[in-house]
């Protein structure tokens, strides 16, 4: 009687086989970053692909009596075996591999793979050995033996990720250990019902699955296998819907700025392995908690709360975590940190704007050798609110580049002659328009600086003081000169000097009519490049003021050196030295000595009859002051200078 070769039903593995090619070319066409474990996912594919059609082809087999070969089907076993006990160990070293402690401990887990492989050999091959792979019953093919063979090194394997996952979860993320306890009584589940259901072929999910689910967890979201940490870009999303959904959240930003230095570069496995203590750590103060990285030295932490006394808890928890020191070795790691909170009772509508006051609050934070904490409070997120309305302007007024930008008003404040007290030369004050409301410089000055964009703002109030003095020189006022504010990074650009001059020129404006201040500060001491700056201007007719003298990096050797035709002396100067006679004493060799120079001096601050006086007597030869007229709307100027005769 012939035997009986029974159908497979292989559908299962042929979804399968599909599913691995379509990962496959997404890898291909998404080109993630090959780090050790998306190359385990990658090679995971691979083999599992290979292992669909070995098994399709042996199946295929034995169910046409044929073309079935006892010998080719043997051999075709062999491959079939080897490439299942690859991709078991590659799925248990690449739980194992999550955990960052057990990447230090690599030789360790290879030589646990080698062992699990002796032993899933000797189980897949023993059947064929002692040549009861396949056995004819009741003139039937009766596969029981293959089928128990690599079931039970499934379920074997799924034991062994699943007490890895449990050993090793205070260093791997919260995520895997919950999917391993529930993805792992399915495993078994699949594979028995496999054992009792041959002709239903199912156990390619066994493996296809987990490959599918790493890469999506793991690799297709950015994930830093490093840290066990997912990159910051789905956390926006996330503090988005939180800030909508009016539910109370505690958001967690940590910094560890001192982890930059490149002393630590010596132990930089160290550092990441307390990295990933960390991050797991704080991951276990309340279920909900997600742990997201930017980088090695940057974290960020958010979970839904009950209510302010849970957020208390978790924040307290979060402090008390990073108050221990972590040993690596001989070496111990006690760093500083910086760590931000932002709870719901904040009131920010969106995520943007809980990421963009989080940012504002940090780039505060200069001293990198403390530990310090701050939360986030309403107004902190009025005041970026606010900030960020004043970038959007600025950004919008540079990516125009009109130098006759509307929003850009210019006031300006007179400046008197210290002799005469006729007022012939002014300073520029740049106010800014928005929806009929004036932006002050205190508004908007910080947030150009950050965004770089001072040089278009002061390339706008260069073309519209031209314009000015071209107009009051056409009505017939005297002007010696008005003088506009620069910021001395300015100078350090190699095109800043011919890019005032040519709008200078442009408007047909004596050069020497322009004069420009620029503020005492560190950023002097790049002396070359401001030095040739200062000259070209210089050369050009360009008059230069060193303003806010006496509050600055006072260097006078620099001061002498450079070509400044006036020094302006900060208020405070002044009210100190009418104060105190030392002051005074001080006050005067100064200004003396600048006059011995050809160096003019002005005071600015000047508000009632005492202090000009008081400035006349010192030798000030221009003073500027509420005594003499407020900042004005430039087109006021006329009613402070005089007609030419």
């Amino acid at each position: 009687m012939p035997a009986l070769f029974l159908r497979y039903d292989i559908v299962t593995e042929c979804v399968m086989l599909s599913l691995c090619v379509l990962m496959l070319l997404l890898i291909l066409v998404q080109q993630p970053k090959m780090t050790r474990l998306m190359v385990m996912c990658t090679v995971g594919f691979g083999l599992s692909a290979i292992e669909i059609l070995v098994h399709i082809f042996m199946l295929n087999q034995v169910s046409c009596e044929a073309t079935f070969s006892i010998s080719l089907f043997n051999a075709t076993y062999i491959i079939f075996g080897i490439l299942y006990i690859f991709i078991l160990n590659l799925i248990f070293s690449y739980i194992n591999f999550l955990s960052y402690k057990r990447r230090l401990q690599a030789k360790l887990t290879l030589l646990m793979e080698a062992l699990f492989a002796v032993v899933y050999a000797a189980i897949i091959f023993y059947p064929m050995v002692t040549d009861k792979l396949i056995v004819y019953s009741e003139g039937k093919v009766i596969l029981s033996n293959w089928y128990l063979s690599y079931v039970v090194c499934g379920i074997i394997d799924a034991g062994f990720v699943f007490t890895a996952s449990l050993i090793n979860n205070k260093t791997i993320a919260r995520v895997v250990v919950w999917g391993s306890a529930v993805f792992i009584p399915a495993d078994i589940m699949v594979l028995v019902t496999q054992f009792f259901f041959p002709t239903l072929v199912i156990t390619s999910y066994t493996y296809v699955l987990p490959f599918t689910l790493f890469y999506i967890l793991f690799h297709n979201t950015k994930f830093d296998e490093n840290f066990g940490c997912r990159s910051e870009e789905p956390l926006y999303i996330i503090l988005d819907r939180a800030a909508k959904s009016k539910k109370k959240y505690v958001y967690i930003y940590v910094r560890f700025p001192q982890l930059k230095n490149r002393e630590f570069d010596d132990i930089m496995a160290g550092i990441k392995y307390a990295s990933s203590k960390i991050c797991r750590e704080i991951e276990a103060l309340s279920y909900g908690m997600q742990i997201f990285s930017h980088n090695m030295y940057t974290y960020m932490g958010f979970c839904y709360v009950k209510d302010e006394e849970e957020a208390e808890r978790i924040i307290s928890g979060i402090q008390k975590i990073m108050e221990n020191e972590v040993r690596f070795g001989q070496r111990k790691l006690d760093p500083a940190y910086k760590m931000i909170t932002v709870r719901e009772s904040a009131g920010a509508p969106s995520g943007k704007v809980i990421k963009g006051a989080v940012r504002k609050i940090q780039a505060g934070f200069t001293d990198y050798n403390t530990r310090e904490y701050y939360n986030v409070t309403k107004e902190d997120v009025q005041d970026y609110i606010k900030s960020y309305a004043v970038e959007h302007i600025l950004s919008d007024i540079r990516a125009r580049g009109d130098l006759d930008d509307p929003r850009i008003i210019c006031y300006a404040q007179p400046i008197a002659d210290a002799d005469t007290g006729k007022c012939r030369v002014a300073e520029a004050l740049m106010r800014i328009e928005d929806n009929g409301r004036m932006l002050f410089p205190d508004e908007f000055i910080g947030v150009a600086e950050q965004i770089n964009c001072i040089h278009p703002l002061t390339l706008i109030m260069v073309n519209k003081v031209c314009k000015k003095i071209k107009s009051l020189e056409q009505e017939g006022y005297k002007v010696d000169a008005i003088s506009i504010n620069c910021s001395t990074g300015e100078f350090q650009q190699p095109t800043f000097a011919s890019e005032i001059l040519g709008i200078i020129e442009q408007n047909g404006v004596d050069p020497g009519k322009i004069r420009i201040e620029i503020t005492e500060s560190v950023e002097l001491s790049d002396y070359n490049s401001i030095l040739n700056t200062m000259k070209e201007l210089n050369r050009a007719g360009v008059r230069l003021v060193l303003d806010d003298f006496g509050t600055g990096y006072s260097n006078m050797e620099r001061i002498v050196t450079y070509p400044f035709m006036t020094i302006k002396f900060d208020k405070a100067m002044l009210y100190k030295a009418i104060e105190d006679h030392k002051a005074d004493e001080l006050l005067k060799l100064l200004v003396d000595f600048f006059n011995k120079c050809g160096i003019l001096s002005l005071v600015e601050g000047v508000e009632n009859a005492e202090q000009r006086d008081f400035s006349v007597e010192r030798g000030f030869r221009l003073i500027q002051g509420y005594f003499y007229s407020p900042p004005v709307p430039m087109e006021r100027l006329a009613d402070y200078f005089e007609k030419q005769m």
